[in-house]
């Protein structure tokens, strides 16, 4: 929720603005307190909005916070659901969390009938710390797997998808002028803005 993470109301934005047009269904996987889903059905007005999470505490308050939307406890690895099941499938800021990227990119496809979207920390810098409690070591924000825009464009070229749009964004990166002005400017002169920070936002589309 933004109240609790700030950045949250900038990556919906982020998911929004690559969406090519209104679908029909949508699902969002990763859902956490359901706040996605809930822009996904007030923004397009559509009913078949469903997110699924592994928590289910947080599958509990997302049923409660938005009770006309539906809700389910499910494994990124192994969903619920048909083939085909949805027109748009989201995962938003989970892929970086597993073990296994590419099978639940691959899961994320089966379930989509038209398009995958995804959002991963840009190029992210991966840092272990030390618990000074326990002094056992951990990855700070739970993050494990490092993705810069090659490789998050291959998990969708090795499940037989097409990569539609691939965004590096930033939250002043927001305004329709900033976007116009610096953003095609930073693949030049600001190669770390481009190549690093912020986060990469995928859309990618099934094979016709």
């Amino acid at each position: 929720m933004p109240d609790v993470d700030a950045a949250e109301s900038h990556r919906v934005r982020m998911v929004l603005r690559i969406l090519r047009r209104k679908p029909v269904s949508i699902l969002d996987v990763g859902c956490g307190d359901g706040y996605l889903c809930s822009v996904y059905k007030s923004h397009f007005g559509i009913a078949n909005v469903v997110g699924a999470d592994l928590a289910g505490a947080r599958v509990a308050r997302a049923r409660a916070t938005f009770p006309d939307i539906k809700f389910t406890r499910a494994h990124i690895y192994n969903l619920p659901f048909g083939d085909g099941s949805f027109e748009v499938v989201s995962a938003v800021e989970v892929l970086e969390h597993l073990e296994d990227p590419a099978r639940a990119f691959g899961e994320l496809v089966r379930v989509a009938a038209r398009e995958v979207i995804v959002t991963v920390p840009n190029n992210e810098e991966l840092t272990r710390h030390v618990c000074p409690h326990c002094f056992k070591t951990f990855y700070l924000d739970g993050h494990i797997q490092r993705f810069e825009r090659r490789r998050l464009m291959a998990l969708a070229e090795e499940a037989g998808w097409k990569v539609r749009r691939m965004v590096n964004y930033r939250p002043w990166e927001e305004t329709h002028l900033i976007r116009k002005i610096y953003s095609p400017l930073k693949k030049v002169l600001f190669r770390n803005d481009f190549e690093s920070g912020g986060w990469l936002a995928m859309a990618a589309v099934k094979p016709l």
